[in-house]
């Protein structure tokens, strides 16, 4: 146990060392989906296959390759206790006007069932501010998947 809490304390910025053989991008991606899927009522079928269609259509994997790097994100997943460090690999990697492109991901999923919790809007809002979104952005975001699924 004391090992698992110096870990924590000496974690470093970067991901962990077995996601280096990913994209980090889309790794730190996948584990804010995840977070956005499991928030509220855990993950159902249809939102790890949304996950993997995003992973699929977004970042040019393979079936195999989303699969893995999806099993990959959700162990980071369960072994993180905040988002901070997938944020700030966004933050650091991404343009700055590319990265409302993150919460359309992560608005994919909390609106597959077409209802909005609370703390599915409080998830995208507080990471929305650790990307340094705007709120204007993040509400254009999320209107951009309510029209593709209304289309």
């Amino acid at each position: 146990m004391f090992d698992k809490l110096k870990s924590l304390f000496n974690a470093t910025d970067d991901l962990a060392p077995a996601a280096k053989t990913a994209d980090p991008v889309a790794l730190a991606a996948c584990v804010l989906m995840i977070e956005a899927a499991a928030i509220e009522d855990g993950i159902a079928d249809d939102e790890w296959q949304t996950i993997m269609r995003l992973l699929q259509e977004h970042f040019s994997l393979s079936q195999p390759d989303a699969a893995a790097l999806r099993e990959q994100a959700h162990a980071l997943h369960a072994d993180s206790v905040q988002l901070l460090r997938f944020t700030r690999t966004l933050k650091d990697e991404v343009p700055h006007e590319e990265r409302d492109m993150i919460l359309e991901l992560m608005w994919e999923i909390v609106l597959a069932d077409d209802q909005l919790g609370p703390l599915e809007d409080t998830l995208i809002r507080r990471v929305a501010g650790l990307l340094y979104v705007s709120d204007r952005d993040r509400g254009a975001a999320r209107k951009r998947v309510l029209a593709r699924k209304q289309a």
